[in-house]
């Protein structure tokens, strides 16, 4: 499912749908938040977190024993990344606001191995396999989450834990299973905001998924910095323009700016951002952009505008509406978008009649 995109396209993708499907109901925007950052003598801060290198050592050790002899090329860089990373760990938090947060039922099914949870039918997540691209997107396949959500009574409750999916491993002649966990105890999460550690907790409805683990060399830090702006663009313009998403991407102590993406500096981003500025690629929104923001109703007795919309509201199809816009450079593609303004797909059509169109 997740093998035709890069790990972190994945991660703000899968991220950012979950986040819109538990939208607060506020008229506020969801705000995501794309946060680089390092936690400062790692043993004292996490209590016993380094201890997973023993885990991972054990599954080399044991996957080696089983004959597969790429085992090395898995798990030596998990191992070299851990030895090098002892006094300073690097993450990136992806976090929401403006949301409802995980309750239990919620929290389980983002934890579960298969899980799905979907608000409604138009929801574009459902922590289902796409939940995989958290751990994808970790050097050591390993994440904490902590979340804030009200109960029936509007009490606000938290829940911690951490996850991490490696092989089967043995460590001092003990097997264990693939799948670890950093809490109190029987695999349970945290559920008194004084047990979490001070970095991890939250101060508002919502959830905070720390991937732990980033490639903290200079090169690495703007490629990813650069892959998020890029996805986040790609993906949810039309949610950012309609107001439904904001997001910032935030990396500290260095010369990457912390960029806030939203509806009134969307059109200067697109417009301006070297990375789209490929004649003809479809992964440049721009004339997707400029046909929904000039786009008229199309009326067959007025004179053909640049940009028309033709507007559907079906008994069985539900509502749909189709924007187009002339282009010069005789390309016929249009753009699919779910429910939540995301982009699903990219269609070519068979001719040369030189339009761009979106489909909601």
């Amino acid at each position: 499912t997740l093998k035709s995109q890069s790990s972190i396209e994945a991660l703000v993708r899968e991220s950012i749908q979950n986040s819109l499907d538990v939208h607060d109901g506020s008229n506020k925007p969801v705000t995501m938040e794309f946060k680089f950052g390092t936690i400062k003598n790692p043993q004292e801060q996490i209590p016993a977190f380094l201890e997973i290198q023993k885990y991972i050592q054990g599954s080399r050790n044991y996957i080696v024993s089983e004959g597969y002899t790429d085992a090395p090329f898995v798990f030596d860089p998990m191992i070299n990344f851990m030895n090098h990373h002892q006094s300073e760990f690097p993450y990136l938090r992806v976090a929401d606001y403006n949301t409802t947060g995980m309750n239990p039922a919620r929290f389980k099914a983002f934890t579960s191995k298969g899980s799905s949870f979907k608000q409604s039918k138009g929801a574009g997540g459902s922590y289902g396999i796409g939940k995989a691209a958290y751990y994808m997107a970790s050097q050591i396949r390993t994440i904490l989450v902590s979340s804030m959500y009200k109960n029936d009574e509007g009490v606000e409750q938290v829940v911690f834990e951490g996850f991490s999916k490696l092989t089967t491993n043995q460590v001092d002649g003990t097997k264990y299973y693939d799948k670890g966990y950093y809490d109190i105890a029987n695999a349970e999460p945290i559920k008194e905001k004084t047990q979490i550690p001070k970095d991890f907790k939250r101060d508002s409805c919502g959830t905070s998924v720390f991937v732990m683990g980033i490639d903290d060399a200079p090169e690495a830090r703007e490629n990813l910095y650069n892959d998020i702006l890029r996805t986040v663009i790609r993906n949810f313009w039309l949610a950012i323009h309609e107001g439904k998403l904001e997001v910032i991407v935030d990396f500290e102590n260095d010369d990457l700016h912390s960029n806030i993406i939203d509806a009134e500096k969307l059109a200067d981003i697109i417009r301006k951002y070297d990375k789209f500025d490929l004649r003809g690629d479809y992964t440049n929104p721009r004339p997707y952009y400029d046909a929904v923001v000039g786009a008229v109703e199309y009326k067959s007795e007025q004179e053909y505008p640049e940009a028309v919309f033709f507007a559907l509201d079906h008994e069985e199809f539900g509502k749909a509406r189709f924007y187009l816009i002339k282009n010069d450079q005789k390309h016929d593609r249009f753009l699919k978008m779910r429910t939540p303004r995301m982009f699903v797909s990219q269609e070519k059509t068979g001719g040369k009649r030189g339009y761009n169109g979106v489909l909601v």
